[in-house]
């Protein structure tokens, strides 16, 4: 891992008018911190927040997290050395993956972006 677990507890990211719920962000990087050997990368890459005003960006969190899950496949024993013929599918997947998580369509309709 590149990053020790307090800088991951005391990571922040940009806020914007509509983002991912910032207590429950810190919240969650807290307890990923406190047990980033027991953390799957795959539950990771998958956690959602709720969406809020004044939140946290969403792709940056998503990219954050997408990174640290991948830290931590490379870190694992008997993981595979990384393939340098993989990396364009591998920026390829980050990508769609930060789309998923960043896409407005099923946010909460009671939040517009005139609020």
């Amino acid at each position: 891992m590149t990053e020790s677990p307090q800088e991951i507890r005391q990571k922040t990211f940009s806020v914007t008018r509509r983002g991912y719920d910032r207590a429950e962000v810190a919240s969650y990087l807290a307890a990923l911190a406190a047990d980033l050997s027991g953390s799957q990368p795959d539950q990771i890459r998958q956690k959602t927040f709720l969406v809020t005003r004044r939140g946290y960006d969403k792709a940056e969190v998503a990219s954050y997290l997408a990174r640290i899950a991948h830290e931590l496949e490379e870190d694992a024993p008997g993981a595979p050395a990384a393939v340098a013929d993989d990396t364009d599918n591998e920026d390829a997947a980050h990508r769609a993956f930060v789309a998923a998580l960043t896409d407005d369509t099923d946010d909460d309709p009671g939040l517009s972006d005139d609020d």
